[in-house]
């Protein structure tokens, strides 16, 4: 699977796993592994039955998944969860 960008990586992650401690690095956590490996065939233009096949899930797990995955992007659809995460892509840095 590909790499997440930094910067979808970190609307993936739940803000509670995301708190700075003074005085450490700041790193950026890594969402879940599920997620990243939807969000990738997400990106690909797969169905969610197709999506369900190749990760061998129930499709209604996979509806669960984007819809976590929408609410942590801030979107409502999946052409905008691949809009927004392919523009984090192209972002520098």
């Amino acid at each position: 699977m590909e790499t997440i960008h930094a910067a979808v990586a970190t609307r993936l992650v739940p803000p509670r796993c995301r708190r700075h401690r003074p005085g450490r690095p700041s790193p950026v956590p890594s969402p879940p592994p599920r997620e990243r490996e939807i969000l990738a065939l997400l990106e690909q233009s797969m169905s969610n039955k197709r999506i369900a096949l190749v990760l061998n899930l129930s499709v209604d797990t996979v509806k669960w998944n984007l819809r976590q995955i929408y609410a942590k992007l801030n979107v409502s659809r999946r052409n905008d969860a691949i809009l927004v995460a392919r523009s984090a892509a192209q972002r520098p840095g």
